[in-house]
């Protein structure tokens, strides 16, 4: 596993988060990814990979109603599983 703290304001979206990861991470986004937060799956679309009921531009963090140390995944490349 791979640990990184980032501190981003709840009214960052899914896919500002997705992509605050990406940079973090060092990562190009050339992979499907996806976040699991509350048994809820959200993502960026990627051609050819899985779609999400919610428009990821739209769910701010704040609505997801996370608090300090909650934990959720996000798993980005599906094949090499990071």
């Amino acid at each position: 596993m791979i640990w990184r703290r980032l501190l981003v304001s709840g009214n960052h979206t899914i896919a500002d988060l997705h992509y605050i990861l990406q940079i973090a991470m060092g990562w190009s986004d050339d992979h499907l990814n996806r976040f699991t937060i509350h048994g809820k799956e959200y993502g960026v679309y990627h051609s050819g990979g899985i779609g999400f009921s919610d428009d990821p531009e739209m769910v701010q963090l704040a609505d997801l109603q996370l608090r300090e140390r909650k934990k959720f995944g996000y798993e980005y490349d599906f094949t090499d599983r990071w």
